[in-house]
């Protein structure tokens, strides 16, 4: 984890040990905050973990239909194959 005001400095070893339902055993981080195992390096670990795990949960945009390009008066347009 990179330090968030002295970006020059050497990044932190942050470390969690955690069971398969996501109950966290031990955390630790290498900050001065860290020794009593409840920085917010560890807690941006298990954030960037859950917003992992519901990224790869979630359905892709290519699993969708094109929503971004379509014009705003345009409500649905029915998906049909190239060779009609």
């Amino acid at each position: 984890v990179n330090h968030s005001q002295r970006s020059s400095e050497t990044p932190l070893k942050t470390w969690i040990i955690s069971k398969e339902d996501g109950e966290v055993i031990a955390a630790h981080c290498n900050c001065m905050a860290g020794l009593s195992e409840s920085c917010t390096h560890v807690g941006a670990v298990l954030f960037s973990i859950e917003a992992g795990v519901r990224m790869r949960d979630s359905a892709s945009c290519t699993s969708e239909q094109c929503k971004w390009l379509m014009p705003s008066h345009v409500k649905k347009i029915p998906a049909a194959p190239v060779a009609d």
